[in-house]
């Protein structure tokens, strides 16, 4: 994937790319490195498992309990051992991101670019949406969307999660009496206010 984002995008300053096990991100890393070496690298893990940052922190792959993540491609309790050895003086940055904005993320790549991806593979898009990458405005960035394995179920309820991320949807109790009109009249007041 490295070879083709460069030769795509020879002026890019950075490249935000998915981990897991870790040999997306070290193979990628390697190559854009060798022929960009300015280029930054920043890798993005789910903070429901981020056995990468874990793995970072201890100096080597450690077992990571995974959590429940819409990012589940991402989900690997420890890294590879050999993608680790192989990205860690290479990839410059990791962070990870929150449940919320890879529903959001997702959402986003519907509505706008009419795109079904799978939440392991937007976390990148994640990594922007939630600001952890101010110093990047106005810079060439590559995030790598990947992977479109997602069931139509799920991703009803990604959207609907990544709806109520933005704001957009709500849910609500409201005690109604029990004379006539009285839904009508709810109805009625909510709709006077805008909402669809």
């Amino acid at each position: 994937m490295g070879l083709e984002i460069v030769e795509q995008v020879p002026d890019m300053d950075c490249c935000i790319i998915p981990i897991g096990g870790g040999g997306l991100i070290a193979g990628s890393a390697v190559a854009i490195k060798f022929l960009m070496p300015k280029c930054k690298i920043i890798g993005v893990e789910s903070e429901s498992c981020a056995s990468y940052s874990a793995a970072l922190a201890n100096g080597k792959p450690i077992f990571t309990p995974p959590n429940s993540t819409l990012a589940d491609g991402l989900a690997v309790p420890i890294v590879g051992f050999n993608a680790f050895a192989t990205a860690k003086d290479i990839v410059d940055e990791v962070i990870t991101v929150s449940e919320n904005y890879i529903a959001l993320s997702i959402l986003r790549l519907v509505e706008q670019e009419k795109a079904v991806v799978e939440g392991a593979g937007v976390v990148g898009l994640a990594a922007l949406l939630q600001g952890k990458q101010e110093e990047l405005k106005g810079k060439t960035v590559v995030v790598a969307l990947c992977g479109g394995n997602i069931d139509t179920p799920a991703l009803g309820r990604v959207i609907e999660r990544g709806l109520a991320a933005d704001g957009r949807l709500i849910k609500f109790v409201v005690t109604v009496s029990d004379r006539p009109g009285g839904i009508a009249d709810l109805t009625r007041l909510i709709a006077s206010i805008g909402v669809r």
